[in-house]
């Protein structure tokens, strides 16, 4: 889905979308009834734990779970949360033709959820969530403004190929465009 300019969602906005559509996911697994819902987090960094813990609430309590935000009847363990925010340019923004970068915002989320006092595993996921959309150029340093780091983005560069095989093809099409000049000119 292309952004138009100037209207461009921040990396945090589209992680907190896809967020939702994962929280949405995993409530189709949660039977919905009085018994409350805890959320157990293990092996993520305090920023992601605090990150995973508002989706959770922001989430699922408006789906009218009983949350709790320590153990409970039932648990909701996460294992492993993954944010990625990736741009590259497309090939014709290397010779000035182009002033968009595309921008690429995975989210990866596992767990499981377990209940009972034996905690006896009910189902285990691993779900994922993508957006693409292209950037104006320079935009990226507005769109990053977060107070979680892992919204932060990496430039990605053109594979090796990408960048032998674009001043071949652009070379070729002048070599062509010149020749057919002179050549309608005679």
């Amino acid at each position: 889905m292309p952004a138009l300019a100037g209207n461009e969602k921040s990396n945090q906005a589209i992680g907190d979308s896809l967020c939702e559509a994962l929280f949405d996911s995993i409530a189709t697994f949660v039977p919905k009834d009085s018994m409350p819902l805890g959320i157990g987090i293990e092996s993520l960094e305090p920023a992601e734990q605090i990150y995973v813990r508002k989706c959770f609430v922001r989430n699922l309590k408006s789906k009218g779970y009983n949350l709790l935000l320590s153990d409970g009847p039932r648990k909701l363990t996460i294992t492993s949360f993954k944010v990625t925010v990736r741009y590259e340019a497309d090939g014709w923004r290397w010779f000035g033709l182009k002033q968009t970068f595309k921008r690429r915002v995975f989210i990866r989320i596992e767990g499981w959820l377990e209940t009972g006092s034996r905690r006896r595993v009910l189902t285990s996921f691993e779900l994922n969530k993508s957006y693409t959309d292209h950037i104006q150029n320079g935009s990226s340093a507005e769109l990053e403004e977060s107070t979680y780091p892992f919204f932060k983005g990496i430039w990605q560069k053109p594979s090796l190929w990408m960048r032998a095989l674009q001043p071949v093809l652009v070379g070729s099409v002048l070599t062509a465009v010149v020749y057919l000049f002179f050549t309608v000119r005679s």
